[in-house]
């Protein structure tokens, strides 16, 4: 059976590769959370680089400073998986990460930044090149309590890849177990769990039964009908050594 790479369409999916000792845990624990508590936790959205069409910036960070940021350039997605976020008293941090870029590692590098009055600024180093970034944490979205009765629910998205149309649907319940498949031969078993339940923001755990290996990541709810969105939405951003994946799941039911 060749791998099916879910990587097209309008979920909004992005995978990654990586080798066994290139994971979450090397280099400083990129990708890894932490024990201490992260000033920066919470729901961000801007730009990197300068100009009207430069790429947009989402990020999440969790409350020990686990973080997920996703780079959007016309139809093209990056995951940028950095080490635990957790800035200093003055608000400086520096941190490692790597980026993938068309399901595959690309570069991996420094994210340099400063948290101040609800939003970080700094840079973004590849090795290559230097880009700047600026980031606005929204209360909107982060300052909404979180819990697996509302997240409970059927999410789907659809997606093609190698001319083959699939749907991802996964169905979270109360307890926030986790099963689901892609209409085809892989199945999904997993969890969710709320690390701040006076937070929007999910842990999410994933076991596919295909060739992916358990994907770890973080997730933030979005309800239609509050934001004038239509149906409600979870941002999804999940990764392990070898694959990481972005997606935006359409809930169902």
């Amino acid at each position: 059976m060749p791998f099916r790479w879910p990587l097209l369409g309008a979920v909004l999916l992005l995978g990654a590769c990586g080798s066994s000792d290139d994971g979450p845990g090397h280099a400083g624990g990129i990708g890894g959370g932490s024990d201490a508590l992260s000033t920066a936790a919470g729901i961000y959205y801007g730009q990197i680089g300068s100009g009207s069409s430069a790429p947009t910036l989402f990020g999440l960070v969790a409350p020990d400073g686990k973080a997920r940021f996703v780079e959007t350039d016309g139809d093209v997605y990056r995951v940028i998986s950095t080490a635990p976020l957790l800035p200093a008293a003055d608000g400086g941090f520096t941190v490692g990460f790597y980026r993938y870029s068309n399901g595959r590692r690309d570069a991996r590098g420094t994210l340099q930044g400063q948290l101040a009055d609800a939003s970080i600024a700094g840079t973004l180093d590849d090795g290559s090149s230097a880009r700047s970034y600026a980031l606005d944490a929204v209360s909107r979205d982060y300052d909404r309590p979180a819990a697996l009765a509302t997240l409970a629910g059927t999410y789907s998205a659809s997606y093609s890849v190698d001319g083959q149309n699939l749907t991802l649907t996964l169905a979270v319940d109360a307890d926030g177990s986790i099963s689901g498949d892609d209409g085809a031969s892989c199945r999904y078993t997993g969890s969710a769990r709320v690390p701040d339940p006076a937070h929007n923001g999910y842990e999410v755990r994933l076991e596919p039964s295909c060739a992916l290996g358990r994907l770890d990541g973080l997730g933030a709810y979005y309800p239609g009908s509050l934001l004038g969105l239509g149906p409600d939405r979870f941002r999804l951003v999940v990764s392990n050594d070898s694959f990481g994946f972005y997606l935006v799941l359409t809930r169902a039911s």
